[in-house]
C-alpha cells in the first residue's frame, strides 16, 4: 500500500473510532454549581453509596463545574421534610421514600407497602421504567423532577427479644412503621404499629418504646441497629419506594447538556446500585451472626398470609386513588406475580414454630 492511501485510512479509521465514543460536551456549557443534597441515611448505607457515585459522576463529568454537598443522617432535613424541603428550594436535591409523602400524595400510597414491587434486579428495573414517568407527572407539580431509583436490599422483621413467626407471636407486638399504609399493614398482620423517627429507633428498640421494626437489611446494618434486636424473621419482602429528586427550578438552571448529564449519571448510578447490593444480604447476615443475631425463616404458609394480608390495605388505598394511583396499582397489579415472597439468598433456617 502506498505510503499515502496508508495515511488516508489510518485518518478514515481513527474518524470512524472517534464518532463511535460518546464526545463530551465542552465544560463551559455547564453552569457552577453546588448541589445541596439531603438523606435521611447515613453516609455508609448502599443507597448513600449510589448517591454520591452518582454526584461523583456528575463532578467528573462536568469539569468540576458542578459539585455536591451532602448531609445525611438527616443533618439537613428529616426524611418527613425532605420532600417539602426539596420543591421549596431547602435542599437542591435529595433522597426520599414514599412513605413520607403518601399524607398528602395518596395516589403513591401503594407503593410504601410491602409486597407491592418486585425487588429482582430485571423486574425492578422494568418496574421503575414504567412506575417513575408516573411519579415524574406527579413530582413536577411539587416543584422537583425525579432522576433515579436507589436500589435498596429486602425488609425482614427485626426484634428486641423474639421472632414473629405466627399469627400468634404478631398478636399485640409493638412495631415500628413508616407511614400510615404500613401501619394499616402491621394492623392487617395483627400487630400494634407504632410511628418512631428513623433516627430515634436505636433508642426506642434499646429502651423497649419498640419491640421490632420493618426495616432493610442495609439501613439495618448502617444504623447499628443488629446492637440492641438480635432476632430477625426473614419475611424478605420489598418496601417503601425510593427516589432521588431535584429541585424544578435547579433543574432548569442546569440547561440541556447539564440536564443529560444529571439523567445519564443517574442510569449509571441505578446499575451501580444493583452492583452494590449483590451479595450485600449474605455478608450482613454474616456480619450480624458474629454480633450474636439470630435468624430464621417463617413457614411458606405464614409468609403468604402476611402477603395476603395486605390485599385488605389494597382495598383502603383503592379508593382514595386519583387518575396517576389508578395508573400505579394497574402496573404493581401486572408485576404481582413477580414479587418474591420470602428470602432467596443466605441463611433460611426455618422458625422453630415450622
Amino acid at each position: 500500500m502506498r505510503p499515502g492511501v496508508f495515511f488516508v485510512v489510518i485518518v478514515l479509521v481513527f474518524s470512524l473510532t472517534a464518532l463511535s465514543e460518546p464526545v463530551p460536551a465542552a465544560t463551559e456549557q455547564f453552569p457552577r454549581m453546588q448541589i445541596k443534597l439531603a438523606s435521611q441515611n447515613p453516609e455508609a448505607d448502599l443507597s448513600s453509596q449510589a448517591v454520591k457515585f452518582w454526584g461523583d459522576t456528575v463532578t467528573q463529568r462536568t469539569g468540576g463545574r458542578i459539585t455536591f454537598q451532602y448531609f445525611w443522617s438527616g443533618s439537613l432535613l428529616t426524611i418527613a421534610q425532605v420532600f417539602d424541603g426539596i420543591r421549596d428550594g431547602l435542599a437542591d436535591a435529595g433522597y426520599g421514600v414514599t412513605t413520607a409523602i403518601s399524607g398528602k400524595i395518596p395516589d403513591v400510597a401503594l407503593l410504601e407497602l410491602p409486597f407491592a414491587f418486585p425487588l429482582d434486579d430485571d423486574n425492578i428495573i422494568k418496574f421503575q421504567g414504567e412506575v417513575n414517568p408516573i411519579l415524574d407527572e406527579i413530582f413536577q407539580r411539587f416543584n422537583q423532577k425525579i432522576i433515579f431509583n436507589p436500589t435498596i436490599t429486602a425488609d425482614p422483621i427485626t426484634c428486641k427479644s423474639k421472632f414473629l413467626d405466627s399469627p400468634q407471636a404478631w398478636k399485640g407486638t409493638l412495631v415500628r412503621a413508616a407511614g400510615r399504609w404500613q401501619a394499616e399493614t402491621m394492623k392487617a398482620w395483627g400487630a400494634n404499629p407504632t410511628v418512631i423517627n428513623l433516627g430515634d429507633l436505636y433508642t426506642a428498640l434499646q429502651r423497649g418504646t419498640a419491640d421490632c421494626a420493618l426495616l432493610v437489611y442495609n439501613l439495618l446494618d448502617s444504623l447499628r441497629i443488629y446492637e440492641v434486636a438480635k432476632y430477625i424473621t426473614r419475611i424478605d419482602h420489598s418496601i417503601n419506594y425510593q427516589v432521588v429528586t431535584v429541585n424544578l427550578d435547579v433543574w432548569k438552571k442546569l440547561g440541556p447538556q447539564g440536564q443529560k448529564v444529571f439523567l445519564e449519571a443517574g442510569e449509571q448510578a441505578k446499575k451501580k446500585s444493583l452492583e452494590l447490593r449483590k451479595d450485600l444480604t449474605v455478608n450482613i447476615i454474616a456480619k450480624f451472626k458474629g454480633q450474636g443475631v439470630r435468624f430464621c425463616t417463617p413457614s411458606t404458609e405464614e409468609i403468604t398470609r402476611l402477603r395476603d394480608a395486605t390485599n385488605q390495605v389494597w382495598d383502603q388505598i383503592r379508593k382514595e386513588q386519583g387518575e396517576a394511583g389508578r395508573r400505579i396499582m394497574a402496573i404493581a397489579t401486572r408485576y404481582r406475580d413477580k414479587v418474591v415472597t420470602g428470602p432467596v439468598e443466605g441463611d433460611r433456617t426455618p422458625c422453630s414454630g415450622r
